[in-house]
């Protein structure tokens, strides 16, 4: 082996290791962001529509009057109404 080989071999390496690890995380970054971009375009269509209709049904029925029994609680016979 060279005399200028085993000087630099631990430089030699580190900088390949450090290369490696470059392409690798370039590599999983890529393909993150793509598959990032696959669930944007098949979730965008599942997503069921707002039926504002019924949603407004269902706001309009809330009674807000504390004064009234509930009527969804079953009424207590004898006792203190509270």
């Amino acid at each position: 082996m060279p005399g200028w080989l085993a000087d630099n071999l631990l430089v030699i390496v580190t900088a390949v290791l450090a290369l490696l690890a470059f392409a690798i995380a370039w590599l999983l970054r890529r393909a993150g962001a793509r598959r990032g971009d696959d669930d944007e375009e098949t979730y965008a269509y599942s997503e069921p529509a707002l039926d504002t209709a019924a949603l407004n049904r269902k706001l309009n029925s809330i009674n807000l009057d504390l004064d009234e029994p509930p009527t969804d609680e079953p009424r207590r016979v004898g006792g203190p109404q509270v």
